[in-house]
């Protein structure tokens, strides 16, 4: 489900069923020529069918759409390697060192990201 929050900013709430959570939101931003997914979502058939469907129905070009990742829970990560295309960019934000439990880089992200 898309819900705009604001010009050029949109909501997309992702299924999640049988999983106490209900759902999960990921935020698309569409710029001039680019576009940035702010998390993807849970990997799981469901999310990742709405989130497709949600990015065709905005026109959105993967291959143009960078990625955000905000913190390294499976709800947050979990499609990001089956929807970064080979010219976007991922960019995650770091724990604070002592504000949180350190978890290992993904192997996906390069060396002193």
């Amino acid at each position: 489900m898309i819900d705009q929050v604001h010009t050029n900013l949109f909501k997309l709430e992702l299924p999640l069923p049988e999983n106490p959570l209900r759902s999960v939101n990921c935020y698309l931003v569409k710029g001039t020529g680019r576009f940035l997914l702010i998390d993807t979502g849970m990997n799981r058939k469901e999310c990742l069918e709405e989130v497709q469907r949600d990015l065709r129905k905005l026109r959105v070009d993967v291959e143009k759409t960078d990625f955000f990742i905000t913190h390294l829970h499976a709800d947050h990560i979990g499609l990001v390697s089956k929807l970064a295309g080979d010219s976007g960019k991922l960019r995650y934000n770091p724990p604070v060192p002592g504000k949180m439990p350190l978890t290992p880089r993904p192997a996906f992200l390069p060396e002193g990201s």
